[in-house]
């Protein structure tokens, strides 16, 4: 446990929410942004740190693509062209946990890689985008 986080039960109760799209609609966009920002800065740092002994965007988006394939957030998809990295997140949960997809990733990559992404948020699909620095 970290900052109040059990990042285990966390996650569990997660998934349990993403069972019942009911559950997830009753919850207010103010406090599913607070709770992507908090899991996100919590769990994204500590989970790098172990895979990968550091923190930049390469390891990021590895670990958003393990994130993705193993916790069942979303499909993942990457392009990345020179600089600029495209990263496409669908999913069937709809726009509350787009929502929390885009607060998720935003609040990493500001306060751990000091960059600001661009967002298309969709129903089922967040768009982002990043030029590495």
């Amino acid at each position: 446990m970290q900052n109040g986080i059990d990042i285990g039960s966390d996650l569990m109760l997660l998934s349990l929410i993403l069972a019942d799209s009911a559950i997830l609609e009753s919850i207010s966009d103010e406090k599913i942004e607070a709770i992507a920002r908090e899991l996100g800065s919590a769990l994204s740092r500590e989970f790098m740190l172990l895979l990968y002994k550091k923190i930049d965007l390469e390891s990021y988006v590895e670990y958003l693509s393990l994130l993705c394939r193993y916790g069942g957030f979303a499909h993942f998809e990457v392009e990345k062209e020179g600089r600029d990295y495209t990263i496409t997140l669908l999913h069937t949960y709809g726009q509350k946990w787009s929502t929390y997809l885009m607060s998720f990733v935003d609040e990493v990559m500001k306060t751990e890689l000091s960059i600001v992404p661009r967002f298309e948020v969709k129903k089922n699909a967040v768009v982002i985008r990043i030029t590495e620095v």
